[in-house]
């Protein structure tokens, strides 16, 4: 029988925990533009990162060169007034069914960028007005939009259309750096090529072409990872991750690693495939290392493409290592610890203690406990600990 007058006490324990956001970084580029000259019809897109910041050439700064490092600067300027291109831009959005997507003006110095954000970059002299209607639904939100003045960025164009070596790009966003390249691996020199790049640069996972320099779909937007984060609770470490939108996406993976280099498969989670919503996912790492663990998320396509984020660490206290699951349980109860137990007893709300009889090491039987909230006090050879237990209807 259920007590009828249980005081549920609930103690709160903060524990640090770690959270991972898409880093502040150039997201794709029109490589070969539709205009003429090739350099009106380029674009650069980037992504804000975790932190807001103002915009300026000193807080976003984009390189280009032929060897690495890249270090032709393409946004040592900015135009003071991009409202008119932007007016012409907004104007090509279909009147219904795109709500989620907006051009907004950005004044240099001025204008805050907020954190999950993107910035469209274009040169002075486009006067190519880019129809991005296929981004409607992706919930891409409020895009920031800046005309370069840069000198380094010709109207001819500042990325070679077919380079018969790795081209390069660099790009600082509000102090986070990140090196990219690109070869020529379109199956055609065609005017619409454009690449596009996971979080943490190098190689692009798309080379892929938009006719007429159009965006017809999502592509140039990879799965977009709004945080990964992990913390340790009750002796487990529970890891949740939420996208914003993916393309394409298969499954995701999670590795863990008592050093960060060398890791080990943990689980298998199955992806959205192609969603414009917020999706969440979580996972528990039911029997973590003790002290020091590392984790990290790895997204793979269909296609067999597959992107690796950042890694995050979570502190297990080993002298606290303790597990209880499941928790809240009904039947049998698994307690792990690093030594032998040697007895478990329950306290309930009023005082009162129960023996709980070992079916093994580490198996405990607690069916005979009326639902309810329990202090289980748990005695090994050197210590007795105590932990909260809910016992469940069934």
């Amino acid at each position: 029988m259920r007590p009828q007058n249980l005081w549920v006490i609930y103690f709160i324990l903060f524990i640090p925990y770690t959270s991972y956001a898409q880093s502040a970084q150039l997201v794709s580029a029109m490589i070969n533009g539709c205009s003429s000259p090739d350099g009106r019809g380029e674009f650069i897109l980037l992504y804000s990162g975790a932190n807001s910041f103002t915009a300026s050439p000193t807080t976003i700064r984009v390189f280009h060169g032929s060897s690495s490092p890249a270090s032709d600067l393409l946004t040592g300027s900015f135009a003071t007034n991009s409202s008119p291109y932007v007016s012409a831009l907004n104007s090509l959005l279909p009147v219904s069914g795109c709500s989620d997507l907006n051009f907004i003006a950005t004044i240099p110095g001025t204008t805050n960028i907020p954190s999950g954000s993107h910035i469209l970059i274009v040169n002075d002299g486009s006067t190519y007005e880019f129809d991005f209607s296929g981004w409607c639904g992706s919930s891409i939100g409020d895009v920031y939009v800046l005309i370069s003045t840069d000198s380094n960025w010709p109207n001819s164009g500042a990325f070679p259309n077919n380079p018969s070596s790795p081209d390069h790009l660099r790009s600082t966003i509000n102090g986070a750096t990140t090196d990219f390249t690109y070869q020529n691996l379109w199956p055609s020199n065609t005017n619409g090529n454009y690449a596009a790049w996971n979080n943490g640069g190098g190689e692009p996972f798309v080379y892929s072409n938009y006719t007429d320099c159009n965006p017809t779909n999502t592509q140039s937007l990879p799965v977009k990872l709004l945080y990964f984060r992990g913390a340790q609770i009750n002796n487990v470490v529970k890891l949740e991750w939420a996208t914003a939108n993916e393309e394409n996406n298969s499954h995701f993976e999670i590795q863990r690693s008592t050093d960060g280099f060398d890791w080990n498969h943990l689980a298998f989670i199955e992806g959205g495939g192609s969603s414009k919503s917020e999706l969440t996912y979580q996972y528990t790492d039911q029997a973590p290392l003790e002290e020091r663990s590392f984790y990290r998320l790895i997204q793979q396509d269909f296609s067999g493409l597959s992107e690796t984020f950042e890694t995050i660490s979570i502190w297990i206290d080993k002298k606290d290592f303790l597990q209880i699951y499941p928790n809240p349980g009904f039947g049998e109860i698994n307690i792990v610890s690093e030594t032998e137990i040697t007895q478990v007893t329950a306290c309930d709300s009023k005082g009162n203690v129960f023996t709980i009889p070992a079916i093994s090491r580490n198996e405990f039987d607690v069916s005979a406990l009326s639902p309810g909230l329990y202090f289980l006090s748990i005695s090994t050879p050197n210590e007795t600990r105590q932990r909260s237990f809910i016992k469940s209807d069934n």
